[in-house]
């Protein structure tokens, strides 16, 4: 019988510039080297039963990604998560986990938020051009995978809250049903304050994925 295991984790520092696909293998190495009796797909090219939520934005930082396994074998969740940050190279922490229970939903499923804290490089009228973004019908942005053709992001943008003259957080639309890259709302919060944008000395932080449940948002744990 495989058991199923969700955990938390944070992407910090240097590792944030490895990729998503980079992030998996070395995630599967440390799993091996933790011993943790992880379970295989079948097949004439068996795999580790490891999945992520939603992959993180190459140099992007996060507290609040999560992952789950399969185990072939049921251990305490925080056995698992001992074993795992003994192996994890810095950068890289479990900060919780559970056993999931039987039918229930993985996390990549059930994801529909992404709430993101960003720090611009320098102080800016920012307070309004937040306000001015959350009072529009309609936004619309250039599409940057398809020249020539526009999106309009307003519907994904559910709440900008100000913070300082060059902080806020942002909560965006995020996984399967509906991604919108903290890029494409930067692009525009600059467009509306009359500066061009440009990435360099911007800090964005991934602080949690969250799902709804009725009219509530509410975290993966």
């Amino acid at each position: 019988m495989k058991i199923r295991y969700r955990f938390r984790f944070s992407k910090l520092d240097r590792i944030r510039f490895i990729g998503h696909l980079d992030l998996m293998k070395l995630t599967q190495r440390c799993i091996k080297m933790a011993g943790v009796p992880i379970a295989y797909s079948s097949g004439f090219n068996p795999h580790q039963l490891l999945f992520f939520a939603l992959p993180l934005s190459l140099g992007m930082g996060s507290v609040g990604e999560y992952m789950e396994m399969e185990l072939a074998e049921e251990l305490p969740a925080e056995n698992i998560i001992e074993a795992l940050n003994d192996k994890l190279p810095p950068g890289l922490e479990i900060l919780k986990g559970r056993r999931m229970e039987q039918g229930e939903k993985s996390s990549a499923s059930l994801v529909r938020g992404g709430l993101y804290k960003i720090k611009l490089p320098g102080a800016v009228e920012l307070e309004s051009a937040l306000k001015t973004l959350m009072d529009k019908k309609e936004l619309l942005a250039a599409d940057t995978k398809k020249a020539g053709r526009t999106l309009d992001i307003r519907l994904h943008i559910f709440e900008l809250t100000y913070l300082n003259e060059n902080e806020f957080t942002a909560m965006i639309s995020s996984g399967s049903s509906g991604n919108l890259k903290p890029d494409l709302l930067l692009r525009a919060l600059h467009e509306e304050m009359g500066m061009e944008y440009k990435s360099y000395g911007m800090s964005i932080m991934r602080m949690e994925l969250l799902q709804k449940k009725e009219d509530e948002w509410i975290t993966l744990d």
